[in-house]
């Protein structure tokens, strides 16, 4: 079996588990469960790390226990659910960042990156009308050296707002796809 079609199990409304264990499963769609409101137990061990799954695909149902060998794939269910994989201390389902901490400490990097380069570029530019003909090829290259500096930081802004989508802090949420790949 390698796709979950759109509610698979339509008429089994009564099941109770199910195991995926071993099957090279590649895609799940996000309404696969939607007809199981009884369905306690699922097991995905060792099935692909790589597939394309949504984020709470089981949120119309009342698992009770998760079993997988990818943590990736606890993400699946609701954050109350039970999951059999250890989470690493670096992963997390809803957050790009691990801990609080280091969304802030890249806050005040990036912040810091920005704001230094802003008023080292506008004292530079004060100075280059003022500067000699010797000196203006030196305020040339520190004005571009900030600018460069400048753009170093957005990919730290890109990080930030991606987290914020990603949280649904933002007009773009919704359902959001959760990439399955990775270290198991």
């Amino acid at each position: 079996m390698t796709v979950l079609h759109r509610r698979v199990f339509g008429n089994l409304e009564q099941l109770k588990s199910v195991n995926f264990s071993y099957n090279p499963i590649m895609e799940m769609f996000f309404d696969s469960f939607d007809d199981l409101p009884h369905l306690k137990i699922v097991s995905l061990l060792n099935i692909s790390h790589c597939f394309t799954m949504q984020q709470q695909i089981f949120s119309k149902t009342d698992l009770t226990y998760l079993e997988v060998s990818n943590y990736h794939h606890c993400c699946l269910a609701q954050t109350k659910t039970p999951c059999s994989a250890r989470r690493p201390w670096y992963f997390s389902c809803f957050d790009i960042f691990p801990t609080p901490e280091h969304k802030t400490m890249l806050k005040c990097i990036s912040t810091l990156i920005i704001v230094s380069n802003i008023f080292s570029f506008v004292l530079q530019a004060y100075s280059f009308s003022k500067a000699t003909e010797k000196s203006k090829p030196f305020g040339v290259l520190v004005m571009a050296i900030n600018l460069q500096d400048i753009l170093c930081a957005f990919p730290f802004i890109v990080l930030l707002l991606a987290d914020m989508i990603q949280n649904g802090k933002s007009f773009l949420g919704g359902i959001i796809g959760i990439p399955a790949c990775g270290a198991g």
